[in-house]
């Protein structure tokens, strides 16, 4: 597990970031980053879940945001950047 402990520079909040290393050949590090956030007038804890993926040299890459729309399909984003993977959806 690789842990990295992040510190906002004005306020001085604290987040974290747990990583989760899967065994070779896997190009993929799944985990969260966690911290606070302000949605009301308190301050809440909240997680995110985090996917890394290491891209090949000739992949394409993205000059827009990297955030997926909440209706496009991973597994056709993934094969367009150079890492194609079957889509769950596309089984029968």
């Amino acid at each position: 597990m690789l842990s990295i402990e992040l510190w906002h520079s004005d306020s001085g909040e604290p987040f974290s970031m747990r990583l989760f290393r899967p065994t070779p050949p896997v190009s993929v590090m799944a985990g969260y980053f966690s911290g606070i956030t302000f949605l009301s007038a308190e301050t809440e804890l909240t997680t995110s879940r985090v996917v890394l993926i290491r891209l090949p040299p000739t992949g394409r890459r993205r000059t827009a945001g990297a955030y997926l729309p909440a209706d496009a399909s991973l597994a056709a984003d993934l094969a367009a950047l150079g890492r194609p993977i079957s889509d769950p959806a596309e089984e029968t």
